[in-house]
């Protein structure tokens, strides 16, 4: 099974609420974040309403959806952004085609190890 149908092979179980999603795509893509910074942003943010472990676990899908579907992105060559923060290549969104997630799922993997090992 290729990799970018991994995603879509689970399900939407561990997908977060729309309103999550949109914290973490504004902070990686508008601020350009770390995931340890949008973890403790989205703490404070939805720290009543998720847990540390949930939020880490739906930021942890997201960087592994969006950095899976890079496949079609690849049309167009390489070249700066202009424009919007929109996601459409005709809105000028430009990622490199070689983008690899591996060190922001790696960072989320190391606070889902430390949130582990704090509740224990």
């Amino acid at each position: 099974m290729p990799e970018h149908d991994h995603y879509a092979a689970r399900g939407f179980a561990d997908i977060a609420p729309t309103e999550v999603e949109d914290f973490f795509i504004d902070g990686f893509l508008r601020a350009q974040y770390r995931p340890s910074k949008s973890f403790r942003l989205a703490q404070h943010a939805f720290g009543t309403k998720c847990s540390d472990h949930e939020l880490l676990t739906w930021m942890r899908t997201f960087y592994g959806r969006f950095f899976a579907t890079q496949f079609m992105r690849h049309d167009l060559p390489d070249g700066p952004r202009i424009g919007s923060a929109g996601l459409d290549l005709r809105d000028g969104f430009m990622m490199p085609t070689y983008a690899q997630g591996a060190l922001w799922l790696d960072e989320v993997d190391a606070l889902l190890a430390r949130i582990g090992n704090m509740e224990h």
